[in-house]
């Protein structure tokens, strides 16, 4: 967060849930930044995206919205009372912050009641079909998306565009809302793999990262961790690539089973934060990943990214920008958000075989252009 005072009216943008869902605000912020540059620009999240958000350099304050501690104090002893007086502290320090203006880009009852409380006399948001339980009550700018508007950071913008005081183009890859810098700890850690990446994209060995994790909550959209083992063999073995394991804070296990499921096709990446992973895509040719988090990361990136969908919808889901391609076979549940499925016959209809041919084919591709 910036220490100088910001001139102007004060805007917050409230986007809570998922990183991924955050990152996908990133070209709204910037537009928003863009055309009002003396605005106090301002963003509210919950706790994973704060971590990510929480040195911007193009936002003058990021909020936490804290579902977490609100959820530990409903389950003590008179935890309602608790939850009551840790909420109404909430309320009145967001009511200090003055805002004029509220973005709500979540369009769920929370993040419509959090824009009316506090206390912004201009709020805006989604029209009704574009929102849920009963978001569209508590605004009083609705803003229907444009037709051509289909993917979620398309229609984020154009709420953007909806108050913004002059048209800007809109920008494939948007002025960086996050800091870059690692800690001193973790870009020790990660230095030695950094410099092997460099040495084998130096080589012109092809240089690809498969990202196996998806959240807990999002369990249903993974790829079998034996297809990602098959991958890396293909990719090994045909292709003489260098495959590394990307994975985050409790996943280590899993991808230690990868590894080893791989028969040394692929090697582990050291653990790393959201903003770690950046620094490895920044030296990868070609990223795998299905619709999590991490994917919607790169593309903010250059890397050249394969992203496997089955129960999500593609069209609304896609990666930002013009680098990535979609392997999609529609099982006819899906579109669903079943996160209780075991079967997942959608993600499990792609095979190894096809996701390397796309890879294969964005290497070619890539030579060619080179």
């Amino acid at each position: 967060m910036r220490n100088k005072k910001a001139l102007g009216q004060g805007i917050l943008v409230i986007r809570l849930g998922a990183v991924g869902d955050v990152v996908r605000t990133f070209p709204a912020i910037a537009l928003l930044k863009a055309s009002m540059p003396e605005a106090r620009l301002c963003y509210m999240t919950e706790e994973d995206s704060f971590k990510l958000l929480e040195k911007s350099p193009i936002l003058d304050e990021v909020l936490l919205f804290p579902r977490r501690r609100l959820s530990s104090l409903a389950k003590r002893p008179f935890g309602a009372v608790y939850t009551f007086l840790e909420t109404l502290t909430f309320v009145k320090n967001l009511r200090k912050k003055r805002f004029e203006i509220v973005v709500d880009m979540h369009g769920i009852l929370k993040s419509g009641l959090i824009a009316r409380l506090s206390g912004a006399p201009l709020r805006v948001g989604f029209t009704k079909e574009f929102t849920r339980e009963l978001n569209h009550f508590f605004l009083n700018l609705q803003i229907a998306p444009a037709p051509s508007s289909q993917t979620r950071a398309e229609r984020n913008l154009d709420l953007a565009l909806g108050i913004a005081p002059s048209s800007l183009p809109r920008l494939d890859r948007p002025a960086m809302p996050i800091s870059l810098d690692l800690d001193a700890s973790e870009r020790d850690r990660l230095a030695p793999f950094l410099h092997g990446l460099a040495e084998q994209k130096a080589a012109r060995t092809p240089v690809i990262l498969l990202n196996p994790f998806v959240s807990k909550r999002g369990r249903y959209k993974a790829w079998p961790l034996g297809y990602y083992a098959k991958l890396a063999t293909m990719l090994h073995e045909d292709l003489g690539a260098y495959i590394g394991i990307v994975y985050g804070p409790g996943e280590a296990k899993g991808a230690v089973e990868l590894e080893r499921a791989s028969r040394g096709s692929a090697v582990l990446a050291p653990q790393t934060s959201l903003k770690g992973l950046m620094a490895l895509l920044s030296l990868a040719h070609v990223f795998v990943t299905a619709d999590t988090g991490p994917m919607h990361l790169a593309g903010l990136t250059a890397v050249r990214i394969v992203a496997l969908f089955g129960p999500s919808e593609p069209v609304l889901n896609a990666p930002m920008g013009k680098n990535s391609v979609v392997v999609y076979k529609k099982a006819p549940c899906a579109p669903c958000r079943n996160r209780g499925c075991i079967a997942r016959v959608c993600m499990r209809s792609i095979s190894p075989e096809e996701v390397f041919e796309r890879v294969r084919a964005l290497l070619q591709e890539d030579a060619v252009a080179k």
